[in-house]
C-alpha cells in the first residue's frame, strides 16, 4: 500500500534518539509511503508532552521511526504466562516486548488488546533498541504527522 506524503519541512535531519542509529539523515518527499519506510514524524501533542516530560529529546524534536503498520493492518499486545511483559505483534508477526517501565524506572502505559490501523493513520515502530518509545505505547497516529522519508547519510 502506498500513501501520499502530506508535506516535508527539512532536507536533513540529525537523529538524537537511540531508537534508531545516531547520525545524519537525508529527508526526501516520497511519492508515497509503505510499511517498512523510515520516516521523520512529529508526534501528537500528548506523545510529545510525554517525551519532553521524561527528557528523552529536546522540546519539539521530531522522531525517526519505521512505518510498522498501515491501514488495515492488525496490531496486538498479548500477555505471556512466562514473563511479566507483554509481547507485541503486527499481523500476527512478533515485533518485540512491551516494557512496563522506562530506563529511569518510571512506569509506561501501553496499548492493550488488538487494534486495526484506521484510514489515514499508521503505526510507528522501531526495533533498533528493545525499549523504543513507539506505537506499542501510544498506538497509531495520523499520516499527516510524517514529514518525509529518512535515508541515512552518516550513522554511528
Amino acid at each position: 500500500m502506498s500513501i501520499t506524503a502530506p508535506y516535508m519541512r527539512a532536507h536533513y535531519f540529525i537523529n538524537l534518539s537511540s531508537s534508531m542509529p545516531y547520525g545524519i539523515y537525508r529527508v526526501k518527499k516520497p511519492c508515497g509511503f509503505k510499511r517498512g519506510d523510515a520516516v521523520i514524524l512529529h508526534p501528537p501533542k500528548e506523545v510529545a508532552d510525554e517525551i519532553e516530560k521524561r527528557h528523552w529529546l529536546p522540546k519539539g524534536w521530531p522522531l525517526l521511526k519505521y512505518i510498522g503498520a498501515v491501514e488495515g493492518d492488525k496490531y496486538c499486545t498479548k500477555s505471556s504466562l512466562f514473563t511479566v511483559s507483554c509481547s507485541f505483534y503486527i499481523n500476527d508477526g512478533y515485533i518485540g516486548l512491551v516494557s512496563e517501565c522506562d530506563s529511569q524506572g518510571l512506569p509506561l502505559t501501553h496499548i492493550k488488546g488488538c487494534h486495526v490501523v484506521k484510514k489515514n493513520n499508521f503505526l510507528p515502530i522501531s526495533t533498533y533498541i528493545k525499549n523504543s518509545f513507539d506505537g506499542r505505547y501510544f498506538g497509531e497516529i495520523p499520516l499527516s504527522s510524517i514529514q518525509g522519508i529518512a535515508e541515512p547519510i552518516l550513522t554511528f
